[in-house]
């Protein structure tokens, strides 16, 4: 009887000749799904999406949630960048006074 493999390793066990694309086939079919992207994308149409503006056509929504959606991206990216420079920052202060 014959046993199916998952993707992720029909990719690592056959995939030499092509090693390139086996490691990204691999990478990209081992990563965890999940439904939370596509339900805040959701959670955003809903907010945007009210009484006030139901009359708002298909496209015009689309390009709100991509603007909200991208914006809270870019501060999520900001304050992560804050946070690393804050952290170096420390780390030269102690290498500064134990040096």
């Amino acid at each position: 009887m014959r046993s199916k493999l998952a993707p992720a390793e029909w990719w690592a066990q056959y995939g030499a000749k092509a090693p390139t694309l086996q490691k990204f086939a691999v990478n990209v079919l081992s990563l965890m799904r999940s439904p939370s992207g596509c339900e805040r994308n959701w959670s955003v149409f809903e907010h945007l999406h009210s009484k006030k503006r139901n009359r708002l056509e298909q496209q015009k929504l689309n390009d709100l949630v991509y603007i909200k959606y991208n914006r809270a991206l870019r501060r999520r990216h900001d304050v992560r960048d804050t946070i690393d420079q804050s952290s170096w920052t420390i780390q030269m202060f102690k290498i500064h006074m134990n040096g």
